[in-house]
């Protein structure tokens, strides 16, 4: 088992504020990815660099709206849920489940 993964499995959530640019319509996903990265490192106990999150580039501005994103955590892929909570860049987000990733899982033959 991760050493980290039971410190992660459980659905964490959090709340981040996106500022829209000017009268943008978009959230800032450079912005979204380096918050969700820094919150998950804390969360888990790792340094910030190790923690890779990938989101869409054009998400809407507009409350309720649902963006899956990427984290990469030490060997570990997640699916994080961000919810937009207003139209002005306030989200929460939670983590799914780990899945290993294929580069990183070992077969032993028996």
């Amino acid at each position: 088992m991760h050493p980290k993964r039971s410190l992660v499995v459980a659905a964490l959530s959090a709340t981040i504020l996106l500022v829209a640019a000017g009268c943008s319509t978009t959230l800032n996903s450079t912005t979204l990815q380096n918050q969700l990265a820094e919150q998950i490192a804390a969360r888990v106990g790792v340094p910030a660099p190790s923690v890779t999150v990938t989101c869409p580039g054009e998400i809407a501005a507009a409350a309720g709206t649902e963006t899956v994103c990427t984290a990469k955590v030490d060997g570990f892929t997640y699916e994080v849920t961000v919810t937009q909570t207003n139209g002005e860049g306030a989200v929460e987000w939670q983590l799914g489940e780990p899945s290993e990733d294929a580069a990183t899982s070992t077969t032993t033959a028996g």
